[in-house]
């Protein structure tokens, strides 16, 4: 019996050891594999290839959408950072103290828009770059690539004529004022507008992104900037950038915008105004504003104020400071929410009811015209009344007679 239970202890003696001594063995390989991972520095760029191919055509990248844009970088990303990993890289702190940044390149140096021909990689720990490396991008269509395509689309591109302002060319919309939802209504224009129209060529493709918006409805224009990409067989040859400026005012017949900036009852120019108003005896101001045009100006200019639509039909008197500090006024009526008026220069504008509610007006009538017509009647009738009564009367003389004459 002490000789079994000796074999026993023996035998599991044996096995604890060679069980730990594995383990140990296990421990210690692991620990040496962690040790003789690659510290993360520049030359882990170096695994990356100088291009990398996108399996789509390049017309097929979603522009105006910025998200398709950014699904795109991380994609690359997430095989970059496999890459270097593969490559015995310690790639654990990527995104816990070390940034792993992968960009398209911009085309301009706002920074607004993508070049989709070249990607920025960057390593960089504490704001302090580690490595850089720039990458070409390629597609299923780069190969078509060619001389011919890229001078024809450029022609096209140079023969876009736009209005020029602040020297960029420029697409102008006109919104009333009054008119409600103006931020939807502006990027529907932009989202709808037919780019394709601008070089009405059906070989060429055009994409567009907006950018960064300069200004806000609360300076009386507001719009962002446009980039367009160009794409022949798929292919991109040319970009261009186009203003979009969004103003409240009208439009003159040779196209040059003039913007209608409406004046508070508080500003200078609304207290000057009203003044001059109320020496021809009118105090019923419904809009002052300052007019400002951005193109050319001539003679006999049509312009039109858009009103309520309430006032239809009500007679109004603008008065107009002329440059040289004299006035001039014009009388005219509301027709469909708009007083137009005729000019030869801008400055401030300010407008007033002249006339009484025609509506009102048109009640009197009604019931003065209701009153003549009940008086009439009772005119008629009295008339009919008396002559029925006569006539009656009449008739029993006679025929008392003949009933004496019959006696």
């Amino acid at each position: 019996m002490k000789k079994i239970l000796l074999t026993l202890l023996v035998v599991f003696s044996f096995m604890f050891i060679t069980t730990n001594v594995v383990n140990a063995e296990e421990v210690t390989g692991e620990q040496t594999e962690q040790q003789t991972l690659k510290v993360l520095d520049s030359s882990a760029l170096d695994v990356i290839d100088s291009t990398y191919n996108i399996d789509k055509k390049e017309s097929e990248l979603d522009l105006s959408n910025y998200d398709s844009i950014i699904k795109i970088q991380e994609s690359i990303k997430n095989d970059y950072i496999n890459k270097i990993k593969e490559a015995g890289y310690d790639t654990s702190k990527i995104n816990n103290g070390i940034q792993f940044n992968v960009q398209f390149a911009f085309l301009d140096e706002n920074g607004d828009f993508p070049d989709i021909h070249k990607i920025n990689v960057e390593l960089s720990e504490n704001l302090n770059s580690i490595g850089k490396k720039v990458i070409n991008v390629s597609y299923s269509s780069t190969s078509a690539y060619n001389q011919t395509d890229l001078n024809y689309v450029n022609n096209k591109v140079s023969s876009i004529k736009l209005q020029k302002f602040e020297n960029m060319d420029t697409i102008w919309h006109v919104f009333d004022f009054g008119e409600s939802a103006w931020f939807e209504k502006t990027n529907e224009y932009i989202n709808n507008y037919n780019y394709s129209s601008l070089v009405n060529d059906k070989t060429i493709t055009v994409k567009a992104m907006s950018g960064g918006w300069g200004t806000t409805p609360e300076t009386t224009m507001w719009g962002p900037t446009v980039k367009l990409y160009f794409f022949k067989n798929d292919v991109l040859y040319a970009t261009k950038d186009i203003n979009f400026r969004f103003i409240f005012g009208t439009m003159l017949d040779n196209g040059t915008p003039v913007v209608m900036a409406k004046q508070d009852d508080n500003t200078e120019i609304y207290k000057e105004m009203a003044k001059e108003l109320e020496k021809l005896g009118l105090d019923n101001v419904i809009g002052c504003y300052e007019l400002e045009a951005y193109g050319d100006t001539y003679n006999n200019m049509s312009i039109s104020f858009s009103i309520d639509s309430k006032y239809n039909g009500r007679g109004v008197k603008i008065l107009h400071r002329k440059s040289d500090g004299t006035f001039e006024t014009f009388d005219t009526k509301v027709v469909n929410g708009k007083a137009t008026i005729t000019v030869s220069e801008f400055s401030p504008f300010i407008i007033a009811l002249t006339d009484d509610d025609p509506i009102t007006a048109t009640k009197l009538s009604n019931n003065a015209q209701t009153s003549s017509m009940d008086i009439a009647k009772y005119v008629v009738l009295a008339l009919g009344s008396l002559i029925g009564i006569t006539y009656i009367l009449i008739n029993k003389k006679k025929i008392k007679k003949v009933k004496k004459v019959a006696a």
